[in-house]
């Protein structure tokens, strides 16, 4: 018999998704990875096995423990092991894209999931899988956005974006975004530089009226 998949959206680097305007539109995507992943992933069902600590307003944080049988060799796989705890984080989509690996650690290693929509990040939909050297699950942390709908074809191209940001320093670069606001906001998320590169905040400007909508600030770890 054959096996039944389902599409999850990988991307293995954080860049910008769209490559192109036409009329103001952005109208051709970046191609990204997409990986194959069993529908057959079942849900953790057995949550004995598991400890699920929680936020303060009572949302899931983190899931550790016994969570999949299933060996996590790559983005993938980390991918399949988070749909196992779908009913936990109340995951509704399947489209995520890898923001990065991390193997530098003695004992662990690090995927960092990023959520999609339609093809396009959205911020502060991000998951942290760690699995062991030899490929076992033990922690699951992070949060999904629910409730998105929205178009993804921005009126603003990137330079117009960057010509509403107000700042006084250096304007970086832009990329396409959905922040998680009501049913979700098309946004450019525009980097703010100093004069030694170094980014200072990000500045999101609303992709059809210009507006910013919001503005987050970047602190380094001295």
């Amino acid at each position: 018999m054959k096996k039944k998949f389902c599409l999850i959206v990988v991307s293995v680097l954080v860049s910008s998704v769209m490559t192109g305007c036409q009329k103001n539109q952005a109208k051709t995507f970046k191609k990204i990875k997409t990986l194959k992943v069993s529908c057959k992933t079942k849900d953790l069902t057995n949550r004995k096995k598991v400890k699920i600590s929680y936020n303060v307003d009572g949302s899931p944080k983190e899931v550790t423990g016994q969570i999949s049988s299933r060996k996590v060799k790559n983005a993938s796989d980390a991918a399949s092991v988070l749909m196992s705890t779908r009913k936990i984080f109340k995951i509704t989509g399947k489209d995520f894209y890898c923001i990065g690996r991390d193997t530098g650690r003695k004992k662990y290693d690090l995927y960092c999931l990023g959520q999609l929509y339609k093809g396009i990040p959205v911020e502060k939909g991000v998951f942290n899988v760690y699995v062991t050297k030899k490929g076992k699950t033990v922690s699951i942390s992070g949060q999904y956005q629910r409730g998105i709908h929205l178009s993804v074809d921005p009126k603003l191209s990137k330079k117009q974006a960057l010509e509403h940001v107000k700042a006084g320093h250096h304007k970086g670069a832009a990329k396409l975004v959905v922040y998680p606001k009501g049913n979700g906001i098309l946004a450019y998320k525009c980097s703010i530089k100093d004069n030694y590169n170094h980014i200072l905040a990000y500045t999101y400007i609303d992709a059809h009226t210009g507006k910013q909508i919001a503005k987050q600030q970047v602190q380094y770890n001295l």
